[in-house]
């Protein structure tokens, strides 16, 4: 199975059995992926300032509520795309 190269979106929850929601996301900032990240957790994680998040989704949530969030930051993502010209990965 071929990984794609581009993603639109990236959600993850910050406690995850062998690396944290909070690492997964500094993984992909160090490879330069600019793509929209949200992380869901059940309490705020102190160390996530420079993570350049795009919504932060607190637990529990409904699907309603995630479905809201992921509609907002895609919709979010595209106009800053547009307007500035680039491409998110």
């Amino acid at each position: 199975t071929r990984v794609p190269d581009r993603y639109d979106l990236m959600i993850t929850d910050n406690r995850m059995p062998r690396l944290s929601g909070v690492a997964l996301i500094r993984k992909a900032r160090v490879a330069r992926m600019t793509l929209p990240i949200i992380l869901a957790s059940g309490a705020v994680p102190a160390d996530t300032e420079f993570l350049r998040l795009s919504a932060m989704l607190p637990k529990p949530f409904s699907p309603d509520r995630l479905l809201h969030t992921v509609d907002e930051v895609l919709h979010w993502s595209t106009v800053i795309a547009q307007r500035y010209g680039r491409e998110m990965r």
